[in-house]
């Protein structure tokens, strides 16, 4: 899928989640997270797909202990349209613990509201419908694991402003 807006694509066509795994989730250690740590915070510059989200929140669901928890924070200013989500998650049917419930929050929300959270079992997720430099405001300052993805800075520079980057650094 492409983003019109910023005319850059979502993930590789060929294969996306091989491509997430490859960016995201092993550089950063997520499906051995639960070894070091009971609990994981993971705040994300930009949800798109929620592919990053579904995979990382699917490791916790396997692999992690039932009494610790994952908090995932995500940010996107242009979120995806209910319908073109439900083309996008249906080619993940492996993920579905993660995105079955995900799709039916999702696609009940009211988009007018700049917050969307969604609880599945010990996984929160809570993705801020809102410009970077508001949103960033209300990410805690507890953050483990940081997903920079929010397309090319060439046609997003605000995502990649360098008072953005501060503020990630900081968190």
């Amino acid at each position: 899928p492409i983003s019109i807006g910023f005319k850059d694509i979502y993930f590789c066509s060929t294969d996306g989640v091989d491509e997430s795994m490859h960016v995201f989730i092993k550089p950063n250690g997520i499906e051995n997270h639960h070894h070091t740590k009971q609990n994981l915070c993971i705040a994300e510059t930009g949800f798109g797909t929620g592919l990053n989200f579904y995979l990382s929140a699917y490791y916790w669901q396997q692999l992690a202990s039932k009494t610790s928890t994952l908090r995932y924070y995500s940010i996107e200013k242009h979120p995806i349209s209910p319908t073109d989500m439900a083309t996008i998650i249906s080619k993940w049917s492996a993920l579905s613990s993660i995105t079955d419930p995900f799709w039916k929050r999702y696609n009940a929300h009211d988009f007018d509201s700049s917050i969307f959270i969604l609880t599945i079992d010990n996984i929160i997720l809570t993705v801020f419908f809102d410009d970077i430099c508001s949103a960033i405001k209300r990410i805690p300052n507890e953050i483990d694991v940081w997903y920079l993805d929010g397309f090319n800075p060439k046609t997003n520079p605000a995502m990649w402003a360098p008072e953005i980057l501060c503020k990630v650094g900081e968190l």
